[in-house]
């Protein structure tokens, strides 16, 4: 649901990295994440709960003139799903969860905690944002249409891999437990 992309040229070429729409419209552009490398790096984000297939990245060159070789113009590109999981969310009964997820990168970092039933019906997105090295809290039975029901929960989110870290907590008051589920990234 989320990717990141990284590009490194060989060939110092400074490179321009944009999302765009199927019509050409650019979504996102790529940023220097080094000032003194050529590194580009996009960040972008599904945030809804159906497939998106019209965008595209597209790598170019203000500098490569006709002559340029493939040799020297050659770049790596990494892609990196940035979807984190969270497996268990209870809101029946009388348990109540809330959801604690911390960025620790340099950079704020917006996304959409996604809830999904027992059966895997989507039931709500609550959007998020959360600020360099901040912390975010999410009392779900707050987010309209999850009150009352269990299930998984997915964020989807613009920041780096391995830049957030979190976990849900289902509480029952009237025991003082607590079922702390840990939000995990997938594997790369």
């Amino acid at each position: 649901m989320s990717d990141g992309l990284t590009l490194t040229t060989g060939s110092g070429d400074i490179l321009a990295v944009d999302l765009v729409e199927s019509d050409g419209t650019v979504v996102a552009t790529g940023y220097n994440m080094n000032p003194v490398a050529v590194d580009r790096r996009i960040t972008f984000s599904n945030d809804t709960a159906t497939v998106n297939n019209d965008q595209q990245i597209r790598i170019s060159s203000a500098f490569c003139s006709p002559g340029c070789s493939a040799a020297g113009s050659g770049y790596t590109i990494r892609l990196f799903d940035t979807t984190y999981n969270v497996s268990r969310f209870n809101n029946a009964g009388s348990q109540t969860t809330v959801a604690i997820l911390q960025n620790s990168l340099d950079s704020s970092v917006s996304g959409t905690l996604h809830f999904f039933n027992p059966s895997g019906t989507h039931l709500a997105g609550q959007s998020v944002s959360i600020n360099a090295h901040g912390v975010s809290v999410v009392n779900t039975p707050g987010v309209p249409g999850v009150a009352g029901v269990a299930g998984s929960m997915i964020l989807t989110n613009t920041g780096g891999y391995g830049g957030l870290s979190g976990k849900a907590i289902a509480l029952e008051p009237s025991t003082g437990f607590t079922f702390d589920t840990l939000m995990t990234s997938r594997p790369q």
